[in-house]
């Protein structure tokens, strides 16, 4: 691991941040983003938090029913399992999200991504071709659920697992992050998902700052993420500049 790279994938994310919301002229290309993840991040909380409660007063009632000397802890029992259980459904619903922002969302911070090179590095993207672009869209598109699935693998690890299985998560779906949000600006280069990640030999670490970074930030309450979302895309364009920095 290249600790300085690593804090440099941080800074990534920081810099994104930070020239967003410092910007007006960049703003605007994140309304119809927000409101689309607005309104399935307000519908996924719901049916996590019904879910969990459902559960815990299933279990409550299980534990109240056998024998007394044991059924004094149905309610610590009952709230120990809503609590894991809305731990691991808002890391499943982060993934899911993350799933829906590639197939409905991404398109449109394309924009907020060629007005981000235009002004600050003078760079005219040129416009992917539709069909390819729409490649583009599955590639990244399965990438996504590709992470999903290798979240659902390790979820249960970090569950029964104290520390050790957290941290391993955190690796893990970092890197995929990390790549995850470095891939829209690529697209717009005219890069597939393959010959991007083909630019990461020797310079992961960079990819593991940024994207352990949004992990953990995707981790704080749920409507944080939507308003880090625009700064991370930007970060993620930054990411890639770094990278192709250090591929001369």
């Amino acid at each position: 691991m290249n600790v300085k790279m690593f804090i440099r994938g941080i800074r990534c994310f920081f810099t994104g941040l930070c020239r967003f919301y410092s910007d007006i002229s960049l703003m605007k290309y994140a309304v119809v983003p927000f409101i689309l993840m607005s309104g399935c991040m307000l519908l996924l909380l719901t049916l996590v938090v019904g879910w969990a409660s459902r559960l815990g007063g299933k279990i409550e009632a299980w534990i109240s029913s056998l024998p007394a000397w044991i059924s004094w802890a149905a309610e610590a029992v009952s709230a120990a399992t809503v609590g894991g259980a809305a731990i691991l459904s808002l890391v499943a619903a982060v993934l899911v999200i993350l799933v829906f922002y590639e197939t409905f969302a991404g398109p449109f911070f394309d924009s907020l991504i060629r007005h981000y090179e235009k002004k600050y590095y003078g760079i005219e993207l040129e416009d992917v071709p539709f069909k390819k672009s729409l490649c583009f869209l599955w590639e990244s598109l399965c990438y996504s659920i590709n992470t999903l699935l290798i979240s659902l693998f390790f979820l249960p690890v970090a569950f029964f697992v104290p520390f050790a299985g957290p941290c391993l998560l955190l690796v893990v779906i970092g890197y995929r992050l990390g790549v995850t949000y470095m891939l829209p600006s690529g697209f717009l280069k005219n890069r597939g998902v393959r010959e991007q990640v083909a630019l990461l030999a020797g310079k992961k670490s960079c990819v593991y700052g940024f994207g352990m970074t949004v992990y953990v930030l995707f981790l704080l309450p749920p409507f944080v993420s939507i308003f880090l979302l625009p700064g991370i895309i930007l970060g993620g364009t930054e990411l890639l500049r770094l990278v192709e920095d250090n591929s001369q």
